[in-house]
C-alpha cells in the first residue's frame, strides 16, 4: 500500500496545474467545472468522495493546502478531472468592420 500511495503523490506533483500570474490573461481564459477525487478508508475498507468545483485551480487548492477536506477525511489520494462544460466563458470583444 505504501508503494501505491507514493505513485499518488508522484502523481499529484506532475499533475499540479501550472500557474499563471498573468491577471489579463487568467481572467480572459474560459474555466471548466471540475470534479475532484478523493480516496480514503472507512473501517477498513475502500471509499470515493466526489465534488464538483467551479474551475481548476478551486480544485487543486482544496486537494493541496493545509487543513482542507483532504486532511479532515484522511484521504490517501485525489486528483481533479476537468469537464468539458465551461463554468465562465468568455465573450468575444465587439469589432468595428
Amino acid at each position: 500500500m505504501t508503494y501505491m500511495k507514493d505513485c499518488l503523490v508522484l502523481l499529484l506533483i506532475r499533475c499540479l496545474p501550472q500557474r499563471n500570474d498573468n491577471m489579463t490573461e487568467r481572467e480572459q481564459a474560459m474555466e471548466y467545472f471540475t470534479l475532484a477525487v478523493f480516496l480514503y478508508y472507512m473501517n477498513g475498507h475502500p471509499q470515493e468522495a466526489k465534488i464538483w468545483f467551479a474551475s481548476e485551480e478551486d480544485c487543486w487548492s482544496v486537494i493541496m493546502n493545509n487543513d482542507t477536506l483532504y486532511d479532515q477525511i484522511n484521504a490517501h489520494g485525489a486528483w481533479c478531472e476537468v469537464s468539458h462544460i465551461p463554468s465562465k466563458m468568455v465573450k468575444p470583444k465587439l469589432r468595428p468592420w
